[in-house]
């Protein structure tokens, strides 16, 4: 082999995602998964702009932000949880940060309320109590895959079954799939 194909190999390799060799899950990449919008102090992106089509077909509008890229997502602190979805009836294990962590990471005022928003229009509101009880998880990977857009990501926010206040997983909706933008509002006093 010549020391060209070697070296062609090795970046190729050193440029997989931690999940490619058998790390926890990390969604990786400086791509933008999610946008965390509204009442929050720390920011790093301006408002809507031209090419933000999800959120202009959805008359969402946002003079500030903070998007999170896979490989941020990836650096927060991280847990699991295992559900029967009710997509496929079969047992998952899902990964990603807790919404609070998220929460505290933009800077988000603490009793804030938070409205999810998928790509597909729909929306949940979690209000600032049910955070706290529920303890809901912004799921980034399932079984160790990065979620992506059309397999219930790029996003997918879900809680422990047994915390859900007498629903089933099944038919629980505000287990928001295809979830790209937070919406961080004051709760109401």
């Amino acid at each position: 082999m010549t020391f060209r194909r070697l070296t062609s190999i090795a970046l190729m390799a050193a440029s997989l995602p931690a999940t490619a060799i058998g790390a926890s899950c990390n969604p990786g990449g400086h791509a933008v998964v999610l946008t965390v919008v509204g009442d929050i102090t720390k920011t790093n992106r301006a408002g809507v702009a031209p090419f933000d089509a999800f959120i202009a077909h959805q008359s969402l509008a946002f003079d500030k932000a903070y998007a999170f890229t896979g490989d941020a997502l990836g650096a927060l602190e991280a847990e699991t949880v295992a559900l029967v979805l009710p997509f496929d009836k079969q047992r998952h294990v899902l990964t990603g940060p807790g919404l609070d962590v998220l929460l505290k990471e933009v800077g988000a005022e603490p009793g804030a309320d938070v409205v999810a928003h998928g790509i597909d229009g729909y929306g949940v509101l979690f209000p600032a109590a049910d955070i706290a009880a529920l303890h809901p998880l912004v799921a980034v990977c399932r079984d160790s895959v990065p979620l992506g857009i059309g397999d219930l990501g790029p996003g997918y926010i879900v809680f422990r079954a047994s915390t859900a206040a007498g629903q089933s997983v099944a038919d629980d909706e505000r287990m928001i799939w295809g979830t790209y933008l937070l919406e961080i509002t004051r709760a109401a006093k």
